[in-house]
This record gives C-alpha cells, sequence and structure tokens, in this order.
C-alpha cells in the first residue's frame, strides 16, 4: 500500500498517540474519516460528471452517424435504382462503371439461381431413380 510497510504504519500510529494523546485521538480520528469520506464523495463526483460529459454525449453522435448512414444509403439504393433509366450519353464514367456493376452482380445472382434450382432437380431426380430401382429389385 503506497510502498509503507507494517513497521512504518505501527511508527506513524505510536508518533501520533504520543502526540495526541489519547484524550484527542478519537475525535483527530473522526475528523480524519470524515475528511477522507468527503474527499471520496467529491472524487465520485467529478467521475460521475466527467462520465455525463464524455460518454453520454458520444451515444448521442454515434445514434445521429447511424441515423445518418441509413439515410445516405437509402438514398444510395434510390440512385442505383433510377441509374438505368438515365440515357447513356448523360452517364458520367463512375454511373456506367456502377450501372455495370449492378448488371454484373443481377446475371451473377440469376446463374445461382439457376444452377441451384438444377441441382435441387437433379437430387429429385436421382432419388426418385433410386426409389424405383429398390422398388423394381424388392418388388
Amino acid at each position: 500500500m503506497f510502498g509503507v510497510s507494517l513497521p512504518e504504519i505501527l511508527l506513524v500510529c505510536i508518533v501520533i498517540l504520543i502526540v495526541l494523546g489519547p484524550e484527542r485521538l478519537p475525535e483527530a480520528t473522526r475528523q480524519v474519516a470524515k475528511v477522507l469520506g468527503q474527499f471520496r464523495r467529491q472524487a465520485d463526483l467529478m467521475r460521475r460528471e466527467l462520465y455525463n460529459t464524455m460518454y453520454v454525449p458520444t451515444d448521442d453522435i454515434r445514434k445521429d452517424v447511424g441515423e445518418i448512414r441509413d439515410n445516405l444509403r437509402a438514398v444510395k439504393r434510390e440512385m442505383d435504382d433510377m441509374l438505368p433509366n438515365i440515357p447513356e450519353e448523360l452517364m458520367t464514367c463512375e454511373d456506367k462503371a456502377r450501372l455495370e456493376e449492378k448488371r454484373r452482380r443481377e446475371a451473377l445472382h440469376e446463374e445461382s439461381s439457376d444452377a441451384s434450382s438444377d441441382i435441387s432437380s437433379s437430387k429429385e431426380g436421382s432419388n426418385r431413380e433410386k426409389e424405383l430401382d429398390e422398388e423394381e429389385h424388392h418388388g
């Protein structure tokens, strides 16, 4: 505790007892406890004030930033949806690239949907073939 050993603490206690005497020691102990209590309360008050000053506003800011981000994403989606309706002569290079990327993603999505439906239909067909084989085998 603060680099003070037990013998040093005992020495300080003995010196205080000698200086104050047994009559004034209880009153001095109460005064020290009262000062330490006030110090703790002030430190706690400062800690709470610091927390309220630093962290509570950041939560509000974080919420505002989240709302702004959501609004920007919505605007971007609207712009992307409007992009195919703009004549290509009026598009910037970035718009053209974005439109091409959107078309490519849609084509990939359609291909993956077709492939998954082909796989599921081939699985159904092979399952039906197995059932027929088993019926012929057992029947």
